[in-house]
């Protein structure tokens, strides 16, 4: 919390080492698990991973079914920021597994910030987001916000379950939704202190304004998180939505540094859904300048899509061919504009995609 990241990895290590010498397997445990966190959260998903798998099979030696619910949550966390949506879902659906029976509301057998039950959900919520199901991933995040508000008095859990839920609204393109749950979030945020989770509620907001075309607001708001570490997702997402931001806001220079630093930085951490949503960010920007960089811009949007395709990101892939499709509109390429807003258009259509529906089938529209 005080930044003081050096110390931190001393402090691991020490731990380590004292659990060790006494043989003590469920301290050890804990010491990796609570290593795995950490180190997602500075991006070095690797030794993450390896910290969240030891935790993993000590738990597994104990029969610690706590313990394993508690390190599977932590590597959740960990394949998240590298995009294998699909693998979080597994971990989020061993521990749902594990959980039935329990007290929705507990939390002292776990050893974490949120109820359990909450941030699973919350967690399957955001995964089933990115890969376009997300009428499956509205409804578990609103499991998660109805249990936090069940159990009552414990801000972070609530907190982290709206922001699930914003985020999915904002994925489907109902940023109205999203704007009641932001506020919410961020009122939460601010009565109970808890600033390393405020970016992420913020930097949506932001997200949302850039959309309402409210770039005079939204660029605070992104400018602040993008300063802020969090407890929420990647940093990347910050840096591609201040990007759009500036874009928007006729600051092509700022928006051309930033969404490089979003793509240098996800590439450095291996943060493959967010390098996605870098490369399709480039493609934009390249697609919107005064003479359109029609090769540059297809190379950037393609690449999106290959990697979008592979991790299985269907909304980013239905923004892709949208993108490609204003393009070729710009370039005089009627045919090519054509197929792929059709394709982005039915895409969209079939996960219910709102505002973002609404644009691409006006952009086809135009096309008549």
């Amino acid at each position: 919390m005080l930044g003081e990241q050096e110390r931190v990895v001393e402090l691991f290590a020490q731990a380590e080492s004292l659990a060790e010498e006494l043989g003590d397997k469920w301290r050890l445990a804990h010491v990796f698990a609570d290593s795995c966190a950490y180190f997602s959260q500075e991006g070095d998903h690797q030794r993450a991973i390896n910290a969240g798998e030891r935790a993993l099979v000590l738990a597994t030696e104990m029969g610690d079914s706590a313990l394993q619910v508690n390190a599977q949550v932590r590597l959740v966390r960990v394949y998240i920021r590298l995009g294998d949506y699909r693998r979080a879902i597994d971990l989020c659906e061993q521990n749902l597994s594990s959980l039935k029976g329990r007290p929705v509301g507990e939390r002292s057998p776990f050893g974490m910030q949120a109820i359990v039950s909450v941030a699973t959900r919350s967690q399957r919520a955001v995964c089933l987001g990115e890969v376009g199901e997300l009428a499956q991933g509205i409804g578990w995040a609103q499991e998660a916000v109805h249990i936090a508000e069940t159990v009552g008095g414990h801000s972070h859990s609530l907190t982290v379950a709206c922001s699930a839920l914003s985020y999915l609204h904002l994925v489907k393109g109902d940023l109205q939704k999203a704007l009641t749950l932001l506020d919410r979030s961020l009122q939460i945020c601010r009565t109970a202190h808890l600033d390393v989770w405020l970016s992420w509620p913020q930097a949506q907001l932001g997200y949302a304004y850039v959309h309402l075309h409210r770039s005079s607001e939204a660029l605070p708001l992104l400018e602040e998180a993008a300063k802020r570490p969090s407890l929420g997702v990647g940093i990347g997402y910050y840096f591609c939505w201040l990007s759009e931001a500036y874009l928007q806001a006729g600051r092509r220079d700022d928006a051309i540094e930033v969404g490089q630093r979003a793509l240098d930085r996800a590439r450095k951490s291996k943060e493959r859904g967010q390098e996605a949503w870098a490369l399709r960010l480039l493609g934009e920007i390249s697609s919107q300048a005064v003479t359109p960089q029609i090769e540059k811009a297809e190379e950037h949007y393609r690449r999106a899509v290959t990697l979008a395709e592979e991790l299985g990101m269907r909304p980013l892939i239905a923004h892709c061919h949208v993108g490609l499709g204003k393009l070729y509109c710009r370039g005089g390429s009627r045919q090519q504009a054509e197929e792929h807003l059709t394709t982005a258009t039915a895409m969209m259509r079939e996960m219910e995609m709102g505002l973002w529906l609404e644009e691409a089938e006006a952009e086809l529209k135009e096309l008549e």
